[in-house]
């Protein structure tokens, strides 16, 4: 049995051969969005909570036996597929506000006003992200060099029967290929990474964006190693207050790299702070990038009223 057959019946997995690569409810956690490459024999939780990366090792151990092929006679047959990802928004996707005469409106004015009110999001903001509204979903699109190459989809959190998937994305699409609002962001002096996009909208005029997660791949540091911010100023981490280590991995990478790069430890997530309280610790970190130093800790305590 080859891997792919080997994944499909041992892990329920569904092979994507658009990306080379298997999906299956991660091992550890359970969550859907688990993908394996089996090119390169490594997968990855997309879990915010989890995001586990194991080696095809790994998976053998968790099971006691593995497939008799590393790729199998059909895989090795099949041309390479070399045809991009179409991506485009799920059916019954609805921009979630426009604009009529010079005045923004909306159809779904309950929803645009919980965007607002919880995620601190302006209408201006909403519009120029392209926000959309379908399937109990809030969709962000998510541009490179002027094309949509994935989406995020976030359940409404508001209603009493959210799904038990609180992301999800375009299928097929390898999330950690790209960083939200790039085609700004790889000019901005300085570039702070958050886990969450609504939160790199909401700071985004601190020249915040995000790198869907609390983990760098190579793809995004290759990008961030020709920005604007990796050859004249900063790159600095503001993730999640579980994430040190994965944050701490990533700025060593960057600084081996040639970036001046730290993280902020802070408590929570960012979205639990005041947005004062903010600016300030971006600030210090990118300070601190500049000074050589990897991290700051500030307590909301230490910022000074």
């Amino acid at each position: 049995m080859d891997l792919v057959g080997w994944l499909s019946k041992y892990f329920k997995g569904v092979y994507h051969r658009s990306s080379r690569e298997v999906q299956f409810p991660c091992p550890r956690c359970g969550h859907k969005s688990f993908y394996f490459n089996i090119r390169k024999k490594v997968g990855f939780c997309h879990h915010d909570v989890c995001h586990w990366k194991p080696s095809l090792e790994d998976l053998i151990q968790l099971k006691g036996h593995g497939p008799d092929t590393d790729l199998g006679f059909e895989l090795e047959m099949e041309e390479e597929d070399t045809t991009p990802v179409e991506v485009h928004l799920p059916d019954g996707a609805e921009k979630l506000i426009e604009i009529n005469e010079g005045c923004f409106e909306t159809r779904f004015p309950i929803a645009l006003s919980k965007v607002v009110k919880d995620r601190n999001l302006t209408h201006q903001s909403i519009y120029r992200h392209n926000f959309h509204i379908g399937n109990g979903r809030i969709y962000i699109p998510v541009y490179y060099e002027g094309k949509m190459v994935n989406y995020v989809g976030r359940a409404m959190w508001w209603l009493p029967y959210e799904s038990k998937l609180r992301y999800i994305y375009c299928p097929g699409v390898k999330t950690s290929d790209y960083i939200f609002n790039w085609d700004s962001a790889f000019t901005w002096p300085n570039v702070t990474l958050v886990e969450n996009t609504f939160n790199a909208v909401w700071l985004e005029d601190f020249r915040v964006t995000t790198n869907f997660g609390s983990s760098l791949s190579e793809n995004q540091i290759n990008l961030l190693t020709h920005s604007r911010a990796a050859a004249n100023g900063t790159v600095t981490l503001l993730w999640d207050e579980k994430t040190a280590k994965a944050a701490e991995k990533a700025v060593k990478k960057l600084r081996g790299l040639g970036v001046r790069a730290a993280y902020a430890k802070i408590n929570g997530q960012p979205d639990h702070h005041h947005l004062m309280f903010l600016h300030h610790i971006v600030e210090k970190t990118r300070e601190a990038a500049q000074q050589g130093d990897t991290w700051v800790d500030y307590q909301k305590s230490m910022w000074p009223c």
